[in-house]
């Protein structure tokens, strides 16, 4: 595809972000809300087993974060953790440095079984 044609695919679908954003509540907004509830299962890669593990073990997620204890957990908590955190504090958590090229264009795209969806893009 060339250039010319992913500016026109780019600029439709800033159009179309444009005119919805200001109809709908912010994913944060959304998921503090499911978290101010008691609900930790909207937070990314905190699944059913993470959650009954925690538990069982006596462990509040939200105090971990608060009291800065997540390099302290196993490997497999961090990330959800980590997470959390970035959602509770709302600031982007870099976990590892990655250096972007001079000139780039990122696409958010989640991958099903069956379809492919095109969240958004940035472009520098």
């Amino acid at each position: 595809m060339d250039k010319k044609k992913i500016l026109m695919i780019l600029k439709m679908f800033q159009k179309l972000t444009d005119h919805t954003a200001n109809s709908v509540k912010s994913k944060k907004t959304c998921h503090l809300e499911f978290l101010n509830n008691g609900d930790i299962s909207v937070v990314p890669n905190f699944n059913q087993n993470l959650i009954k593990e925690l538990k069982s073990m006596q462990l509040d997620p939200v105090l971990i974060v608060k009291s800065n204890q997540i390099d302290k957990m196993d490997r497999k908590f961090r990330k959800p953790l980590y997470n959390l955190k970035s959602l509770l504090e709302d600031k982007i958590i870099a976990v590892e440095p990655f250096n972007f090229p001079e000139d780039y264009i990122v696409f958010d795209v989640e991958s099903y079984m069956r379809k492919d969806f095109l969240f958004g893009f940035f472009r520098k």
